[in-house]
């Protein structure tokens, strides 16, 4: 559910500022050029400033509360978010405050799930586990490119409700994500790390389906409370302050400027252009209308989301990681 947070919000947000509705409202219809370009820019970099600051708060909390919990508040704010942006009749600080909370919780709830998977799964399998993560993304993008073509065509242009669904729906996940952690027990990593052994071993118990005296429990949290020694011999346990001047060495400081890399030079080709601005970029280049537009853009949906899948299950581990980056 967090992945399909941060998927149909990606998503949904250009096609909707596209409806007759949507730009009736709120004054798109009025604006032009730069004024237009403006505003459509201001909806949009509010949800990604939102994220920024959500990634860099949840680092504190995770560790203080658990993942569990933290992911539970997520959700919470999602809705808060979802619910601003739904009643705001035509007020743009409304749109855009709720688009800063969606946008915390997507950015922290984003940062959290693949350490919760990977602390929870199955070391055999945690590697495809968390590529689910990234194929429920891709096809929750799908709903919010399509949601916009549906109403467009269904609902008229002139009644509110036309822009209230999509904006409506961002409330489906927000609010499974809650009730789902809820239902989830705590990582049994945070857990070990937290002194909490007997209950780490409950965990462990109930996700794998196994006797609580069972050789591969054992062996399991031994393994985790030796990698949690060795990493608390290494400074773990540490301060932010101190944390952040490791990137002062050289080795440390390579690995950050490579990963920080990957991810500019990801977002420069264009992608996320394609996600929000995708109904104007394919009226630019000669599909007139508005339908038109959201279709051609839940078409291109569909087949990043099928490019992404088979990508997951096939490429990831025939390829390796590095080979698929040159491709």
């Amino acid at each position: 559910m967090g992945s399909a947070m941060f998927g149909y919000d990606s998503a949904f947000i250009g096609g909707t500022m596209s409806l007759p509705s949507f730009q009736r409202r709120f004054g798109l219809a009025s604006s032009t050029g730069t004024d237009l370009a403006a505003l459509k820019a201001n909806i949009v970099s509010t949800f990604q400033s939102g994220c920024f600051f959500g990634v860099l708060l949840c680092y504190y909390l995770v560790e203080r509360l658990g993942r569990r919990w933290v992911l539970i508040g997520c959700g919470a704010l999602f809705d808060l978010g979802a619910i601003l942006q739904l009643v705001a009749s035509g007020n743009l600080a409304l749109i855009y405050a709720g688009r800063v909370l969606t946008g915390l919780a997507v950015g922290a709830s984003s940062m959290i799930i693949p350490v919760y998977i990977s602390e929870s799964g199955p070391p055999a399998i945690r590697g495809r586990l968390i590529g689910v993560f990234e194929i429920f993304l891709q096809f929750s993008q799908i709903i919010g490119f399509w949601v916009n073509y549906g109403v467009n065509i269904h609902i008229s242009g002139s009644s509110d409700t036309q822009w209230h669904v999509p904006f409506a729906l961002q409330i489906i996940p927000g609010s499974l994500l809650s009730i789902c952690m809820f239902l989830q027990p705590e990582s049994p990593r945070w857990l070990l790390n937290a002194g909490r052994t007997d209950q780490a071993r409950r965990v462990l118990q109930r996700l794998r389906k196994l006797p609580a005296d069972h050789p591969y429990l054992n062996w399991e949290i031994n393994t985790v409370l030796q990698q949690i020694e060795e990493e608390t011999a290494m400074g773990a346990n540490r301060g932010l302050l101190e944390k952040l001047r490791e990137i002062k060495l050289p080795t440390n400081r390579r690995r950050l400027l490579l990963g920080i890399a990957l991810m500019f030079i990801q977002n420069m080709s264009g992608i996320n252009a394609l996600n929000y601005y995708s109904p104007s970029i394919f009226q630019s280049i000669g599909f007139t209308g508005t339908s038109v537009g959201l279709l051609a853009t839940g078409i291109f949906g569909i087949v990043k989301a099928f490019a992404t899948m088979l990508y997951m299950i096939w490429g990831v581990d025939a390829l390796g990681r590095r080979q698929s980056l040159f491709i």
